[in-house]
């Protein structure tokens, strides 16, 4: 089983956000972000999820940028 739970850290201890919902001594793995790199991830993934999708320049969908380019040396 796998659960993402936040909480912060107190000490030696990590104090949840919410319960955890697991059987006494259940074994975990704790890894800690600091909030800048957690809205460094997430802005990151946004920016990641717009060149995914393609770019919008009115009436054809460009995927990748080499498609704009090639459009722009057929007008010769």
């Amino acid at each position: 089983m796998k659960k993402k739970l936040r909480g912060t850290i107190d000490g030696d201890h990590v104090l949840l956000d919410e319960s955890a919902d697991v059987p006494q001594g259940a074994r975990a793995t704790v890894i800690v972000e600091t909030p800048g790199e957690i809205r460094q991830n997430e802005i990151k993934d946004r920016q990641m999820g717009w060149i995914n999708k393609g770019f919008d320049l009115g009436k054809k969908l460009y995927l990748t940028r080499g498609e704009l380019h090639e459009r722009k040396t057929d007008r010769r």
